[in-house]
């Protein structure tokens, strides 16, 4: 089969002719039909999230076919249509057994460290498989698994209720979904910040109230401007950068939330006293749990979600590379990039 294998940091991914991958007796083999690009696989790639071994197979929001599935596995069939859920759990330790298996003790990353969607097939634990519904493709499906539920596991990380106002920084394709995620858990007033117009205007086109670019003003004076002079009551930072963190900290009101999804190996800095004097929180998500992923399937079913303007770029798996390099230069304001078979 052909896959795109990472053999060092800060290079190219190479098509390799590879084997099928052999499935264990609690294994599912799953032919690849989307998957998703994620700027962690930019990480991956940069030496940020270093995998154990090279070489490796990137790719860790994937949508297919279940073709077969190994011998202890019972509710998995050849045929079903199958989302993933990108880590491989323990099933044993304290987290799993509590329900926040996405903080595993023994937790790994599909295309980090075992081989991952940016190829024809993949083999993954029955534990990683969720089914996919009829109604939704295998498009939607593969970015569901990351894109769309972390956003949505952040969301309840935030505490995000009805009437809460909420602040969001970065409309890429994770915060693009966040605008979304607030309004369905009730958000009263929605802010998009970023530095893109045509972001912006995708924010607002999928519920934001109030754009904000700040390229061309301080976002932090034009929050307490929308909002009364007291800040949201929830901000989310979705890029990964020390001043958005910053920013989205001041952001928030007397007793709000701030919290951290976007991944970065920056410091951050606040001053004690002005965050301790308002009783705010500071918060982070990471990742997601397999319930969130099944809990925002059935909401996509029921039409809940819109993904319509999610995909706003696709190429096939044997231009990986320069479907990375639209998302490393941010060519045509990607929302996300999605690899198909052909």
């Amino acid at each position: 089969m052909l896959a795109a294998r990472l053999h060092k940091p800060n290079s190219p991914l190479d098509l390799d002719e590879v084997p099928v991958p052999e499935i264990g007796r609690n294994d599912v083999l799953v032919r690849v039909e989307a998957s998703g690009i994620c700027h962690s696989e930019l990480h991956t790639i940069s030496g940020l999230f270093p995998p154990p071994r090279f070489p490796v197979t990137l790719g860790h929001e994937g949508a297919g076919i279940a073709e077969k599935a190994g011998d202890a596995v019972k509710d998995i069939q050849a045929g079903d249509r199958v989302a993933l859920y990108y880590m491989a759990t323990c099933g044993r330790c304290h987290y799993c057994l509590i329900g926040r298996e996405h903080l595993c003790d023994s937790v790994g990353y599909l295309g980090l460290d075992f081989d991952g969607t940016f190829a024809e097939y993949v083999s993954v634990p029955s534990g990683s498989i969720v089914k996919l519904p009829k109604k939704i493709s295998f498009e939607h499906g593969a970015i569901a698994g990351c894109a769309v539920v972390t956003s949505f596991h952040a969301t309840a990380i935030g505490g995000v209720k009805p009437g809460s106002t909420v602040a969001i920084y970065g409309i890429g394709g994770v915060g693009f979904h966040g605008v979304q995620q607030a309004k369905l858990f009730g958000a009263s007033k929605v802010i998009a910040i970023d530095i893109a117009d045509e972001k912006l205007r995708l924010a607002r086109h999928v519920g934001a109230d109030e754009i904000v670019n700040s390229a061309d003003e301080d976002p932090v004076k034009k929050i307490k401007e929308l909002t009364g002079g007291e800040g949201v009551d929830v901000a989310f930072e979705y890029i990964g950068l020390r001043k958005t963190i910053e920013q989205s900290i001041h952001s928030t009101r007397k007793g709000g939330v701030a919290v951290m999804v976007g991944m970065s190996g920056s410091n951050i800095e606040i001053r004690q006293l002005d965050f301790l004097s308002k009783e705010a929180q500071l918060r982070t998500a990471w990742g997601h749990t397999r319930e969130d992923l099944k809990r925002l399937l059935n909401l996509i079913e029921a039409g809940r979600v819109d993904l319509s303007k999610s995909v706003t770029h696709r190429f096939p798996l044997r231009e990986v590379n320069q479907a990375l390099d639209v998302l490393r230069k941010k060519t045509g304001n990607p929302v996300r990039i999605v690899l198909s078979r052909q």
